[in-house]
């Protein structure tokens, strides 16, 4: 796995244990729900990301673009 994959494997599994932390804490639709399922392969995860990000070709935030819209078409 390149760096970057890893790099944005490592985030979205954090953002998926925060997910866990808030259902534990009692706060419910928390999105994507799917993800607590514990179902979704590290390279396929995606994560919010600032708007002031950019998502040009080649980019993290165009990696996190395109898994997002995948999953939409799953969902």
């Amino acid at each position: 796995m390149p760096a970057p994959v890893r790099l944005l494997a490592r985030i979205g599994s954090a953002y998926v244990d925060y997910l866990k932390r808030c259902r534990l804490e009692g706060l419910s639709f928390l999105q994507p729900g799917r993800f607590l399922a514990g179902s979704a392969p590290l390279e396929t995860l995606f994560f919010p990301l600032s708007r002031a990000r950019s998502s040009r070709a080649g980019s993290n935030g165009a990696v996190l673009a395109r898994r997002y819209e995948a999953y939409r078409k799953l969902a």
